[in-house]
């Protein structure tokens, strides 16, 4: 039996549409990934509670595309401010550098360079809150994360978190 043209170019047309959406659902849940999954947006207070209980948690410095050298070291600065503030005595933090190419993790005295794919990954971990810090210029609050942003005017020391 043969097939007219007709029926072979709907055959393929076809094809072509299962394919192209096979790719977008591919792509689209190995993008998810990259994604930070910061949550519902809160109010401050809920936050710190939420970060007083978490079991984990991550201060992100974020220096992708960053407008300044000058902004990228007060990104660096924030986070180095916030491991020194008081409540985070005794916890169990990691801290993450993102760059344009590679996420760089430090535990205790070590550091490890990961893709910025499996960096999300650990952000995204259900147990964990994390002070993501990039560059802008105010401060967001949401169930999993605080947005802090940082730009050319920022101080030493004005990082940190006051609980109650």
């Amino acid at each position: 039996m043969e097939i007219s043209g007709d029926v072979k170019t709907i055959i393929v047309f076809l094809l072509g549409v299962a394919v192209v959406i096979l790719f977008g659902l591919f792509f689209l849940e190995n993008g998810s990934s990259q994604t930070f999954q910061k949550g519902q947006e809160i109010n401050k207070e809920t936050f710190l509670e939420l970060f007083r209980t978490a079991n984990k948690t991550y201060i992100v410095m974020d220096v992708r595309n960053v407008s300044s050298d000058i902004v990228k070291r007060n990104i660096l600065q924030c986070g180095i401010d916030f491991a020194s503030s008081a409540p985070f005595a005794g916890r169990d933090v990691t801290y993450m550098s993102i760059d344009a190419k590679d996420c760089y993790i430090g535990i205790s005295e070590k550091t490890e360079k990961e893709t910025i794919s499996n960096c999300i990954k650990i952000l995204n971990r259900p147990d964990s809150v994390s002070l993501y810090i990039r560059e802008g210029s105010n401060t967001t609050y949401y169930t999993k994360a605080a947005i802090i942003g940082v730009n050319e005017n920022y101080g030493i020391g004005q990082c940190g978190l006051r609980q109650k």
